[in-house]
């Protein structure tokens, strides 16, 4: 089974000559389909990590909100079954609040799409707004809810805010063209615990996509990412940026952003695919650090809900390989692993020297499995 690596600081190692080789955390993430057979196109976690996702039911024709307890390994609930499909246009939105209140999107056509609250505890639905052709939703933590909608008189999406019940309404940010042609929207939004919020654009704007950051409190707008047809967007609680974004070709790969720049980017997972108006729609992460992730055109369209679980990994050992002390222009240290990790790069580690030491390096990184020589 195929792990894949990522970063945070975990060890240091003193290094003859005055060097600190500090290495990178490690942390696997092990794939999992948990459904299959649908169109999935919106995922969200609560804080008891119970998992939400809008699927597509063949059968009744229309899509539902499926409830996934934390730690299942398919079974689910349905609690809710009447949101409008298929067609163009999915519910792309879906969103908890801290008070178990769960709003999802409703492409609804005769009311311009709505957005439909199910009540913490009996989930009785309530269409709280419509017509806005809303396409992402989040919550903050004062348990309003975020629209990602469309603004006729300015012909561009934006951000809104809402209390809990749809009412006092506050737009926050106004800018996202809309494509000519169509064929997609943006798909993200999400707030970090300083009330920064996170956008996309669309996938297929001038600039293939953008990850934009709203900077609280007067949300003035940061371009962090660019270039990648960006299609969902998810934040964990360390304010870490997940995206699914092209790789190359029509595959799809979720990355992760590590705060706080969110510049630099490591794949955790690969292989998501892409469709004719069918992209990966739909991230999240749970307090435990998983991540789930939906990829709607797989198996030629009937789609996949994947998880893929954080296992951190500890460093066994780092071994010094070459003689100590020594005049040679680099030095090799063996590291072990205590489980199989891929993807491990000269990137995941940092050097800092002392004793007027200058210009060290990570130059080379090889090994597999468990094992990796780290030359400096």
């Amino acid at each position: 089974m195929k792990h894949f690596y990522t970063k945070g600081v975990q060890i240091l190692l003193l290094i003859a000559g005055g060097m600190l080789l500090s290495l990178k955390g490690v942390a696997q993430y092990t794939p999992s389909v948990l459904a299959s057979g649908g169109v999935y196109s919106a995922v969200a976690t609560d804080m008891q990590n119970r998992v939400y996702v809008v699927a597509y039911n063949a059968t009744s024709g229309k899509y539902e909100v499926d409830l996934y307890p934390e730690g299942s390994t398919g079974a689910h609930t349905t609690i809710y079954s009447d949101l409008a499909g298929p067609g163009a246009d999915h519910p792309w939105g879906i969103a908890v609040n801290s008070l178990g209140d769960v709003y999802v999107t409703n492409p609804n056509t005769s009311n311009n799409w709505e957005v439909i609250k199910l009540a913490s505890g009996t989930r009785t639905p309530s269409v709280i707004l419509h017509g806005n052709y809303y396409t992402a939703l989040t919550t903050d933590a004062s348990n309003n809810l975020l629209t990602m909608e469309y603004d006729a008189s300015t012909h561009n999406y934006q951000v809104v805010r809402y209390n809990a019940d749809g009412g006092a309404r506050t737009p926050l940010y106004n800018g996202i063209p809309i494509a000519a042609g169509g064929g997609s929207y943006p798909w993200g939004l999400v707030m970090d615990k300083q009330h920064n919020i996170y956008i996309l654009d669309l996938p297929n704007s001038s600039a293939n996509g953008k990850v934009i950051k709203l900077t609280a409190p007067g949300y003035a707008p940061t371009t962090l990412l660019s270039g990648k047809n960006y299609s969902s967007l998810a934040i964990d609680a360390a304010g870490n940026l997940y995206t699914s974004e092209l790789a190359s070709g029509t595959t799809y790969h979720v990355m992760k952003y590590a705060a706080p720049a969110l510049t630099s980017g490591t794949e955790i997972y690969t292989g998501l695919s892409t469709a004719t108006l069918l992209y990966p729609w739909g991230l999240a992460v749970d307090g435990h650090g998983n991540v789930f992730v939906n990829d709607p055109a797989a198996n030629s369209g009937n789609g996949d809900f994947i998880k893929l679980t954080s296992n951190p990994v500890s460093v066994s050992s780092v071994i010094r390989a070459s003689p100590n002390p020594t005049g040679a222009a680099t030095v090799d240290f063996t590291v072990t692993f205590s489980a199989p990790v891929s993807n491990v790069t000269a990137s995941a580690f940092s050097i800092t020297t002392t004793g007027g030491i200058s210009g060290v390096y990570t130059s080379n990184v090889t090994g597999s499995g468990t094992t990796y020589t780290v030359t400096v």
